[in-house]
């Protein structure tokens, strides 16, 4: 999974096999070591939940989405390429199925 995080926009990336593994366990995670300390870890995870809202919490180093199972499986589902959320505090979620290119090049 990828983390973008550009002004007040925070967008995923997931390929299929982690689309697939979010959607089947709940959770997505990924973490970087970001200087030499224990506590220079930055994690950040991506949750489903049987619960109706979106949640976003940042505490000791990790970042945690939860999403509606719902909506998560109603998207994963669809041809829509990207799933977006606005937090209260104006931080936009975004997360994208990462899929491969097509090959624009025509050997004609």
């Amino acid at each position: 999974m990828k983390l973008r995080i550009f002004g007040s926009t925070v967008r995923f990336r997931m390929r299929r096999p982690e689309l697939a593994n979010w959607l089947a366990s709940g959770q997505q995670a990924e973490a970087v070591q970001i200087g030499p300390a224990p506590g220079d870890r930055w994690s950040y995870r991506l949750i489903t939940t049987h619960g109706p809202d979106w949640n976003v919490t940042s505490e000791s180093g990790q970042l945690v989405v939860t999403i509606p199972m719902t909506i998560a499986r109603n998207w994963a589902d669809s041809d829509a390429v990207s799933l977006e959320h606005l937090t209260p505090w104006g931080t936009r979620i975004i997360i994208e199925k990462d899929l491969p290119r097509r090959n624009e090049r025509s050997d004609s």
